[in-house]
């Protein structure tokens, strides 16, 4: 081991170091004294283990290797505040989008909740009003009874705990054309009663069109805030369903 060598791991430095500050030193010793011929790694290496290498051009390649080490733990503290600062935003980000999206969707979720409550129970008023028809119908002419037993079937068919809500409008459209064909025939007949109650059912099925309406806004309005960023990031961490049922 050279004497520069033996100086540097006296100082404190490893055996590595000291091998790059030889060769820095050689460096900038030849660069100084203007020496022209290339040389390469494993020339510098032979050259420092042959040949003194002054004290000066060691303390300056010591310098050097502190700075580029200072460089580089620079680098790297910089890295890691732009990455402790983009964690940071990112979780600000999501707590404030978690707020937002629980309010926004809590808050629809409850209106769908709602317009279906008002819609069933519109439902549930008009169906009441068909079985006290289907059981006034008893001492109808054969068509009129006819027509009362087809609302009751059809206000059934739109109950079945199976029907699709494709199913269930499109059978609510038929009781609604049967409500009115009814209504004309007991119209004629002069019964108030029966003439009621008619009417009453065509009405809730301009109540239910309209309450199916709301409750179908409301529904589509869930599913596009659900959709929407940031809500779709945190929606499911929130428990909310991508969709509500119809």
């Amino acid at each position: 081991m050279s004497d520069a060598r033996r100086q540097l791991s006296d100082e404190g430095f490893s055996d590595a170091e000291a091998d790059e500050i030889v060769r820095r030193a050689l460096a900038l010793q030849d660069e100084t004294e203007d020496e022209k011929e290339e040389m390469d790694q494993a020339s510098l290496e032979a050259g420092a283990a042959a040949v003194g290498v002054r004290r000066e051009f060691i303390q300056r390649a010591i310098t050097e290797l502190r700075a580029d080490r200072e460089r580089i733990a620079a680098a790297r503290a910089a890295r890691r505040r732009a990455l402790s600062t983009v964690g940071i935003v990112v979780g600000v980000f999501l707590v404030l989008s978690a707020f937002y999206g629980h309010s926004v969707l809590n808050g629809q979720l409850a209106e769908v909740e709602k317009t279906r409550a008002q819609l069933e129970n519109v439902r549930q008023r008009r169906d009441e009003v068909i079985l006290r028809l289907s059981a006034y119908s008893k001492n109808w002419d054969a068509k009129e009874r006819a027509l009362a037993a087809s609302l009751q079937a059809l206000a059934e068919e739109t109950q079945r705990s199976g029907a699709t809500p494709e199913a269930r409008e499109a059978a609510e459209g038929k009781l609604a054309a049967a409500a009115r064909e009814l209504y004309e025939a007991v119209g004629a007949s002069q019964d108030p009663y029966a003439s009621g109650l008619a009417y009453e059912i065509v009405g809730s099925e301009n109540r239910i069109s309209a309450e199916r309406k709301r409750h179908n806004e409301a529904v589509a309005a869930y599913r596009r805030t659900a959709r929407s960023i940031p809500v779709v990031l945190v929606r499911p961490l929130l428990g909310f369903p991508a969709n509500p049922e119809p």
